[in-house]
């Protein structure tokens, strides 16, 4: 969502600075006395505006565009984001220390690919809870749950984070089942 966030906002940045210089450049070349528009057809927007009134249905559809746009715009400003970063334990007032998401979320996935039995493991943070998704070739995988988690709570121990999250293992066998 980041991404999509991003790349909306340049578009639009670049969008209205692109049409900022083309009313400064026709606004030039009306102060140097040229009559008809250069590429903004003003001349034919402003008989618009002067034609239809408030009430008039293609007004209101307008009206109804730029609103539902700019309220778009705001609805995507205020989704809930994970968080970059998670607040580690200052040893100083003075300095603040952070561990990235990506970063807690690799060394999860890196500590549980290395309990034995696990093929592969996943994670994902979010607020409050790390999700570890794990593969076993196995098809009876014992303990290897209890095995991730304790490996997860040793990092996330020796993280020394503020409020570490919760862990959570979400385990799938060789047949496909999930437990």
């Amino acid at each position: 969502m980041r991404i999509v966030n991003r790349v909306l906002a340049a578009v639009l940045a670049i969008a209205l600075i692109i049409l900022g210089f083309l009313v400064a450049a026709e606004i030039v070349l009306a102060a140097l006395g040229r009559t008809d528009p250069w590429i903004l057809p003003f001349d034919r927007w402003y008989l618009w505006g002067r034609e239809h009134v408030w009430s008039d249905p293609s007004t209101r559809r307008w009206l109804v565009l730029v609103c539902v746009v700019g309220l778009g715009l705001v609805v995507i400003q205020l989704i809930r984001r994970r968080p970059e970063a998670l607040a580690m334990v200052g040893r100083s007032d003075r300095v603040r220390a952070e561990l990235s998401r990506s970063s807690l979320e690799k060394a999860l996935a890196r500590a549980a690919g290395e309990v034995d039995g696990v093929t592969r493991a996943r994670t994902r943070a979010d607020e409050g809870i790390a999700r570890i998704f794990v593969h076993t070739s196995r098809r009876e995988p014992g303990a290897i749950e209890e095995q991730v988690a304790s490996a997860a709570q040793e990092i996330l121990r020796s993280l020394d984070l503020q409020d570490p999250p919760h862990v959570s293992v979400v385990l799938r066998t060789r047949e496909g089942a999930t437990r």
